[in-house]
């Protein structure tokens, strides 16, 4: 989903941490290939990049001092003017700029002069607000069938909880129509509230085990479909359509197998004379 939008982003999460200088280089350098050959908006955290990789392969970085406070965000080539002329602090010679940042952002009082001209700076020029807009969102039905796609796969890799469903229902279906099997195919007063009492009970299992798979798989999905909502990539109403649509399937298939063992289990069948309206209106119900 993070993908389908134009221009496409790559995020790496510390990708050179327990590597030595020589493996971190390449690391960073195969992804500013990336970041070039295909198109692509490479993101990264890096801690202490050494300075082959700051001068070469790093064209942009967002300085954060302890406890998240930006205190610089722009060009690295113009990072060093920047801090010298906010905080009179210059970067020695020979020395990695990035560790020279390090030290500079430990100190409270530069952090705060810092993050004070960063929110002060002219604004950017027309040509850098563009690159740092946020990509438009996909078109509503490519963004439906993205989540339809996923919420697919993730009905199909559910396997072993499918197969306890389908022997919960078809058991429950059996119990239930035992328990208010009625008297034969003429059903008395007795034998309509039985059939009554049956159909309640097998609509609100096979509802309430449909319910209890969503919320146990929502709970794992719900930071996520935060992350993504809270960006843009979807709304909440597309999320839910493309889940419906991709487990109203499998909640048909368990529902006709409720139906069909109410069905085989009870004298007469749920159509038994005069029932069946009844059954009918209760089953819609």
């Amino acid at each position: 989903l993070a993908r389908a939008p134009e221009p496409r982003v790559l995020a790496a999460d510390e990708p050179t941490t327990g590597l030595d200088g020589v493996s971190a280089e390449r690391v960073v350098r195969a992804l500013k290939e990336q970041a070039v050959s295909g198109n692509t908006a490479v993101v990264a955290s890096l801690h202490q990049p050494s300075s082959k990789i700051w001068l070469k392969h790093i064209d942009a970085v967002v300085l954060l001092a302890p406890g998240g406070t930006v205190a610089y965000a722009g060009s690295t080539e113009d990072v060093p003017l920047f801090v010298k002329r906010i905080t009179g602090e210059a970067l020695p010679p020979y020395t990695n700029p990035a560790e020279w940042l390090l030290e500079i952002v430990t100190d409270k009082s530069m952090v705060e002069k810092l993050a004070e001209a960063s929110l002060v700076e002219p604004p950017a020029s027309d040509d850098q607000s563009r690159a740092l807009r946020p990509p438009k969102r996909a078109p509503l039905l490519q963004r439906i069938s993205l989540l339809f796609g996923r919420a697919r796969r993730q009905v199909l890799r559910d396997g072993r909880v499918h197969a306890l469903r389908l022997f919960a229902t078809a058991g429950l279906g059996a119990v239930l129509g035992r328990r208010y099997r009625g008297d034969g195919n003429i059903l008395s007063v007795d034998g309509c509230a039985d059939r009554v009492a049956m159909l309640s009970f097998a609509a609100i299992s096979t509802a309430v085990l449909g319910v209890t798979r969503s919320l146990d798989l929502f709970a794992k999905e719900r930071p996520v479909v935060a992350r993504e909502t809270e960006r843009g990539s979807y709304g909440g109403a597309e999320y839910v359509l493309a889940k419906a649509l991709a487990e109203l399937p499998l909640d048909a298939f368990f529902a006709a197998l409720m139906g069909w063992g109410l069905h085989f289990s009870t004298p007469g069948g749920l159509r038994s004379r005069p029932a069946g309206a009844l059954a009918v209106g209760a089953g819609a119900a």
